[in-house]
């Protein structure tokens, strides 16, 4: 795996703590420990692909009951929001 923004091979696996606005822009919430990368000439990066998981997690994610600190592995295992309910 190579960094996608300078092209070398000298990339480690690496958790980052980041904050983010919730879908409905009520809240902002520190979602810790999200997988990334540590690259050492560009730094700690979360790739794109990373990035959108972690919003299409809070969209399809009942965050009601976190708090407004938790980690990635929380989110992903947070209740999913039932769109569409079977009668």
């Amino acid at each position: 795996m190579e960094c996608v923004w300078c092209g070398k091979d000298q990339i480690e696996e690496s958790k980052q703590d980041c904050y983010w606005v919730l879908p409905d822009g009520k809240r902002s919430v520190q979602i810790r420990q999200i997988p990334a990368v540590h690259c050492e000439s560009c730094g700690l990066y979360i790739t794109e692909e990373m990035n959108q998981k972690v919003e299409e997690l809070l969209y399809l994610s009942e965050l009601s009951q976190l708090p407004d600190t938790f980690t990635y592995e929380e989110l992903v295992n947070a209740p999913k929001i039932q769109l569409f309910k079977i009668k």
